[in-house]
Order: C-alpha cells, then structure tokens, then sequence
C-alpha cells in the first residue's frame, strides 16, 4: 500500500516504488537479441551500455519519480536478458568438459573452449572470464535480491553469490611436520665423485634442476605435459631426454620409465602441479591434476629396482589435502609416507623456505626426501632404521634481502628494457594511472588508483610495492598483473621531485635471479618472446613481427604472461641443490 508525501510523490509501504506518470520524454532502446553465436558479444555490450544508461537515469531523477520507476524495469529487464543470454554460453563452455588441470582431455577442452570463444566473437578478457563462471542458481539469486532491493542484477552480482559459496569452503590447512635437520654448514665444492643421471617429472622448463650440474648430477630424462615448456627444457638442457605428454597416458608414461631404465637414473624429481592446492589457486582438491602424486609414486614404483632416492615438492597445502581420488588415506602426507615404505624406503618430510639457503624470495615449500633403505644399508654397513634419513640442509644464518639480490642490475621504468644487460631486462607498459600511483608508493607500502575496466567503467585497484630491504615475497605466475596480491618493485631510488624510481613490475630476469638462478643465465637465441604489441624479442631487442627475420622455423615463441607464468610455477634451484648437496656429504661422509 502506497502512503502520499508531502510533495505528491508516493512510497511504498512495502517497498516497492509505485510507479507515477512519466514527465519527462525518454525513449528506452532495448538491443536487438542475438540471432548467431557472432552476434552475442555485440549483444551483450550493448545491453550492459542500455543498463548503464538506465542506471545514469536512476541516479539523477527524482525519488519515487515514473521516471525512476520506468527506467528501474527497463534496467531490470535488459539485465536479466544478458544474463539468461550469459547462463546459456557458460552451460556451453561446461559441457566441453572440464578446462583446468592437464591431460590429453583437457588439453582438448581448452582448444575447444578458444574456438567457442572466437564464434562468440568475445574478446580474451575479463568479460569473458566472467560469463564462463554464470550459472543458473547464481543468476536466479542475483535477479531475486535485486527485485526486492529496488536494483539491477549484474554479472558482477551473479558471482558474488558463487564466490559466496566458494569462501564458505574450508580452506587447507598446514600439516604439522618435524623434519629431521643437518647441523653442518656444507662447502662450495661438494658434487659427486662421478656423474650421477636423474630424473625429473612434471620438469617444466628445467628452473628447478638448472643448477644440479655443480653437483655433478645430470638431468638425463625430463617430462612435461606442455610442449612447448619441453621444447624450452629442451633448449635449456640440450643432453637431456625431454619426453612431452601427459604422464596420465600409459604410452608417455611406460616412455618414461623405459628412458629412465636405459639411462640408469638413480634419482627421481617431482613437483606435481600446486594450483589444486595453493592458496592462490582454486584449493579444489578434486581437480583432475590433485591427484598426480599418484602417477608419481607408480612412477616410482615402476621403477623401484633402479633409483636409490626421490625428492617431492608442493606448496605447505599440499601435504593436508585428502583428494577423494586418493581412497584409504587421510591425507597426502600420509599416502606418501605409505607408499615409499612399501617401496622401501625411509622419508623425511618438512618445509623449506627458499630465503633459509641463499635465495632472496620467501618461497615456503612442502619438501619430501626418499632415500632407499638397502642403498643406505650399503653405504653404513648395517640395517638402517627410520631414523637413518636423508636430512634437510642447515639453514642459513642470514637471509639475502631483495635489494641485496637485485644489487648492481639496471634501474627501469614501466615500458622500459635494457637488452645490453640481459635481454630478459624488460618490463611492460603500464596504465598512466596505475604508473603513477606507484611512483607515489612507497617500499613497503599500498595505494590505491582508479582504472577502467573491460566495460569502461572504473575500478579500484590496490597497489602494493614490494619492501625491498627483506626477501622478496614469494613471486607467481601473474607477476606482470599489477594488484595487491602481486607485489610491484620494491620502491628505488627518490627522486628530487619527490617520486619513487621503478615503478612498475619485475623484469623476467630479475625473477629469475630472485629464484636463484645465476645472474649470468642467457636464455637460447631461439626462445623468443612476444610482447603483446606486435614485437618479438630476439638477442638484439624487440623486432616487429611482421619482420621476416623476427622468427625462424625452428624457434620456440612465448608471450611474456606465457614466459612468466612458466617462471611463476617453479621450485627453487638452490633448495634442490642444498638438499642434494647434503645427501652427497651424507654419503661422503657416511652420515645417515
């Protein structure tokens, strides 16, 4: 029942508003409905531009005005229009199959999902990520609170009550550990007195096992999923038998123990895909690449008269999770400990962080350490019980902080490369907003700058730059994404106008060197990185890719999020070589 006003407008007891006569002229313009795949994303657009023209109107007429109220049921109907026509795309994107994770199927449901998105029309944007998350239950939801508030459901709206959902998850907790640590501070020059080959699984592009060669320890078979990171690990280890594919499929996989077979490795290295288990990635445990620690450990069963030890490593969440997969055990930890018993042999498992040993970021890792019962056996002349273990290295007593790791390389501003240094020195071009804003943050600190978004419309965006005089936080795969989760360069030098120097987010180069690697590393001629303006970056510098010379036939092409992404997802290569190195003292010195 409505109640009049003193100025003759009318209120809603219930509140609803009560719709009066219009006194104002306005023509509401619906877009057409689509009538091809090619013509939803013009649709949608148009839609979201008539909403916010309904919702311009909303703001700036009278309360309780016709207008007001023809404007809200114009604005209510547009919306929920685009996003029935949303829902639909998203029930299509689904029925591919399952996108996340690796394997042949979702390797395919990924190139299935790309092509749906070019008959679309959408662009490879936020948009579009968006829409592919809708779903009916969210939608229907996000129409119904916005009918009883007097509002317009949105996208935005519609996710809101997914991730609702989401948050309400319990989150993976960190497995209590206690590890078995050295106390002896290890020389420089350890390495085995003979070549000693290995194995690496789930190998990426090699980062991780870049540096064990100083220990006379060769990475003669490698597998990796994604080709194209083979083909990297290829190029970076050139002796090294790099075998691509899905170790999920019994071809690859029986491909690799054969490989590991014919080069007598005696060593396995494994660092299964975290994103199941980070808490920068989904935390859905029940994803098709959770449970790959399974193929791993038949790996090393397959395998078990021919290697004398192992090394595992995953984020701290990793050892918690109880993938439903993963029958009979309560959590990975145990499933772990269990099967290497049964393999004989004795684990220690605990967490290292990559600042303890020699590495300016602060990158804490589940690490398991294997080590065969009968090859310890041979080497103290007895029967080893659990507490004969492969021990983790001594911590270092101080740490390297990010400036200290960084000391003596290039100054650089968004947009910026320095190629005569290292041609993996450059960083990309940043929003004059965002740029300026973190010249006005300083180290430590976090602003926040007003962007546009896909749709036009401004964001807030929270900016964080990094602290600079302690190990730089632990870097992931969207190292070039400027937000809150993703630290910028630690703030430089002070300028005389009063601004802060390297604005802007870290180059390749200086992640590499932050994870450990050494600062004279030189990527291959042939890994060449395009940069997202229609160059390509060779030895000497960005050429346009329509310059016949930018690429070769045999070269390896990467966008730099491509390039960095693969640099976010490694595993320290001074944490492998301390505890390799610490094996080796062990074994020198029969230690165990």
């Amino acid at each position: 029942m409505a109640q009049k006003t003193t100025n003759g407008t009318h209120v809603s007891t219930t509140g609803v508003i009560t719709p009066q006569p219009i006194t104002t002229l306005t023509t509401f313009v619906e877009p057409t409905p689509p009538t091809t795949p090619a013509e939803v994303e013009t649709f949608i657009i148009k839609g979201q531009i008539a909403i916010n023209t309904a919702k311009t109107i909303i703001n700036s007429c009278p309360a309780n005005s016709g207008l007001l109220f023809a404007a809200l049921k114009f604005g209510q109907k547009v919306a929920e229009t685009v996003l029935d026509e949303g829902v639909k795309i998203a029930d299509t994107v689904r029925a591919i199959g399952e996108t996340k994770g690796s394997g042949p199927d979702v390797e395919q449901a990924r190139a299935d999902k790309e092509k749906l998105r070019e008959a679309y029309n959408f662009k490879k944007n936020k948009l579009w990520r968006n829409i592919c998350e809708l779903d009916a239950d969210c939608v229907a939801k996000a129409k119904a609170e916005a009918k009883a508030n007097d509002d317009i459901p949105s996208i935005n709206s519609a996710l809101a009550f997914k991730n609702k959902h989401k948050e309400s998850k319990t989150r993976l907790k960190i497995y209590q550990c206690k590890g078995k640590f050295a106390n002896t501070i290890l020389s420089d020059d350890i390495k085995f007195a003979k070549p000693v080959n290995a194995t690496s699984l789930f190998a990426n592009i090699s980062i991780g096992t870049y540096l064990l060669p100083k220990l006379n320890i060769n990475i003669a078979v490698a597998n990796e999923l994604h080709k194209i990171r083979a083909q990297i690990h290829k190029a970076l280890s050139t002796n090294c038998d790099v075998i691509a594919g899905s170790i999920t499929d019994d071809k690859v996989f029986q491909q690799i123990v054969d490989a590991h077979k014919k080069n007598d490795c005696r060593f396995v290295l494994m660092s299964p895909p975290c994103q199941s288990f980070s808490k920068a990635g989904s935390q859905n445990i029940n994803r098709a690449d959770a449970t790959l620690i399974v193929r791993g450990m038949d790996f090393l069963e397959a395998v078990n008269d021919r290697f004398d030890g192992f090394m595992c490593e995953n984020v701290p969440e990793f050892l918690s999770a109880h993938p439903d997969k993963i029958n009979g055990y309560d959590t990975i930890y145990d499933y772990i400990k269990q099967r290497a018993d049964e393999l004989g042999c004795i684990t220690n498992i605990d967490y290292l962080d990559a600042d303890c040993y020699g590495t300016p970021e602060h990158h804490n890792r589940a690490i398991i350490l294997g080590i065969k019962k009968e090859f310890i056996q041979k080497i103290i002349g007895k029967v080893p019980t659990k507490d004969n273990v492969w021990m983790f290295p001594k911590p270092d007593e101080f740490k390297i902080t990010e400036q200290e790791g960084l000391a003596g390389i290039p100054s650089l501003e968004a947009g910026e490369s320095d190629i005569n240094f290292n041609r993996l020195h450059f960083t990309p071009d940043l929003n004059p907003a965002i740029a300026e804003a973190l010249a006005n943050t300083g180290a430590g600190q976090t602003s926040v700058t007003l962007v546009p978004d896909d749709d036009g419309e401004l964001k807030r965006i929270a900016l964080c730059r990094a602290h600079g005089d302690r190990p730089a936080p632990t870097i992931t795969g969207e190292s070039s994404h400027i937000c809150s989760k993703t630290m910028c360069f630690p703030a430089g030098r002070c300028r005389t106008n009063g601004k802060q120097s390297d604005a802007r987010c870290r180059t390749p180069y200086e992640i590499l060197v932050l994870s450990g690697m050494p600062r004279d590393f030189e990527l291959p001629e042939k890994i060449k990185i395009r940069d997202g303006k229609g160059n390509i970056w060779c030895k000497n510098g960005p050429v346009p890719e329509s310059d016949p010379t930018a690429i070769q036939p045999d070269d390896i092409v990467v966008t730099d999020d491509e390039f960095r992404t693969m640099l976010g997802e490694h595993y320290c290569p001074t944490v492998v070589n301390r505890c390799f190195a610490q094996l080796i003292y062990q074994i020198q010195n029969k230690n165990f």
